[in-house]
């Protein structure tokens, strides 16, 4: 029987993410744990402790490496078409990969602000998102297609929330018809809401 080959470096940092996202879209973020993920990884439960000290820093690091970066809109794009592609780009994620980033956001969504796997996911998966949002709707408040009175953080957020909220209903990804629906909310066709 040929001996199978060691995986080394990125191969394996690989085969531990997927067991991470395995692991916690089966049982969720905090049932998910590091004997369940070094078994489905196929290695030693030492491996991850070599790597990460925890479970937390092992999940932080899989939320990273899985997620895709924040896209920049068409700079000259009109706002709703530049509101769309930002909502659409939240989702773009591989279907494994977005259920993996909703079973942990909806774990840690009453979670403290201090809880390391929160503030993550706030500061790094969210907040970036939301700003891009919240500028290309100053700008259309600028253009007057929205009232000054607006509150735009509030708007910024509410796309996504509406969004995440649908995954949640249906298990399936926004469709290209959901993102141009929550557009048409947040910024209503012909101008002022």
């Amino acid at each position: 029987m040929p001996r199978r080959s060691r995986r080394r470096g990125a191969a394996l940092e690989e085969a531990i993410f997927d067991a991470v996202v395995d692991e916690v879209n089966e049982l969720g973020c905090d049932a998910a744990s590091l004997e369940g993920i070094a078994l489905r990884a196929r290695i030693g439960r030492m491996s991850l402790y070599r790597r990460w000290p925890d479970k937390t820093a092992l999940v932080l690091a899989t939320l990273r490496a899985r997620l895709p970066e924040a896209i920049e809109a068409d700079a000259g794009a009109e706002p709703r078409e530049r509101l769309r592609q930002l909502l659409a780009s939240m989702f773009d994620s591989s279907d494994r990969s977005a259920a993996f980033l909703l079973r942990v956001a909806t774990a840690k969504a009453v979670a403290p602000a201090t809880d390391p796997v929160a503030a993550a996911v706030r500061s790094e998966v969210l907040e970036p998102r939301i700003g891009r949002l919240a500028a290309v709707l100053r700008a259309a408040q600028t253009d007057g297609l929205l009232p000054e009175a607006a509150d735009i953080e509030l708007l910024a957020s509410a796309g996504p929330a509406l969004l995440f909220q649908r995954r949640l209903l249906t298990g399936a990804r926004p469709s290209a018809a959901d993102v141009r629906r929550v557009v048409d909310l947040i910024l209503p066709i012909g101008g002022r809401a």
